[in-house]
């Protein structure tokens, strides 16, 4: 019979494995390329598709081809469409708006920072760590945890 030391662990294992499920899919739009392989190799962790875009109008494309993404990692400073252009598209289309959102800055882009900073659910900031990436990934499971536990306590 298992002690309740044991059953605690389980029990631990099994919420850690649920929250890991709260990411169905994830789309990294950055215009790096090498970057891609680095989110993609840091992301295996929450075992869910991980999408990579090149560009915001990409990222819009891919967003709308798998609409159960549901967490957004976006660098600032790309070509065509940047970062913050593509947050405030993703924002106005309801079916989105929801979407967490980390924000990825390069030193000196300070300024967009402070209007990312209104818009966005995390920020991480270039060079990171996968350490980097993974604290800002649990901020979001975080927040969702306590949004559901929240959801919870008002039934």
């Amino acid at each position: 019979m298992p002690t309740t030391l044991q059953s605690q662990g389980f029990i631990l294992v099994l919420l850690k494995e649920f929250i890991l499920s709260l990411l169905s899919k994830i789309l990294v739009v950055d215009d790096s390329a090498p970057l891609h392989q680095i989110y993609q190799i840091t992301l295996v962790r929450y075992k869910c598709p991980v999408f990579m875009a090149l560009n915001g109008q990409e990222g819009l494309n891919k967003l709308t081809q798998n609409p159960d993404i549901n967490l957004l990692i976006v660098d600032m400073h790309m070509p065509h469409m940047n970062g913050l252009e593509f947050i405030k598209k993703v924002k106005e289309q309801e079916a989105f708006k929801n979407i967490p959102i980390i924000a990825v800055f390069s030193k000196g882009q300070e300024e967009e920072w402070q209007e990312a900073i209104q818009i966005a659910d995390g920020l991480l900031k270039k060079p990171f760590t996968s350490t980097e990436i993974h604290t800002a990934v649990g901020k979001i499971i975080s927040q969702a945890v306590l949004e559901l536990k929240t959801a919870i306590g008002s039934v």
